[in-house]
């Protein structure tokens, strides 16, 4: 994972703040030994997105009135820029299943042997 190394593409993200990519964090599951699978939400989450924009710009006036229209204007933006970010693929939604890889040992005894069993379980 890496910090935020390019404030001016991400004004609102604080070098604080660390992006990862769905792969990078993909392999971070794997590294410790979980199997993963990814789904990619992306479209949804640009669904979503676009529907809450479009119901929050219908409520404009409404929202200028109990709040300020630089209040307004900086939602929207920040809104608008989720949309092209996501459309850029620089920002995305994805659901992570992840199986921590167990191992179990088992020992068998003989009259004069002694093996050790290892099987991996996929649970």
């Amino acid at each position: 994972m890496k910090r935020n190394e390019n404030p001016t593409l991400y004004p609102d993200v604080t070098p604080e703040y660390y992006l990862s990519s769905v792969t990078s964090c993909m392999e971070e599951l794997q590294k410790v030994g979980f199997d993963v699978r990814v789904d990619d939400l992306q479209q949804e989450f640009l669904n979503i997105l676009n529907t809450e924009l479009s119901a929050f710009t219908t409520t404009r006036q409404a929202f200028i009135n109990d709040f300020s229209e630089n209040d307004y204007n900086t939602l929207s933006t920040q809104w608008a820029n989720k949309i092209r970010w996501t459309q850029e693929k620089q920002l995305t939604w994805a659901s992570f299943t992840a199986h921590k890889k167990t191992t179990n040992t088992t020992t068998t005894t003989n009259n004069t042997n002694t093996t050790n069993n290892t099987t991996t379980n996929g649970h």
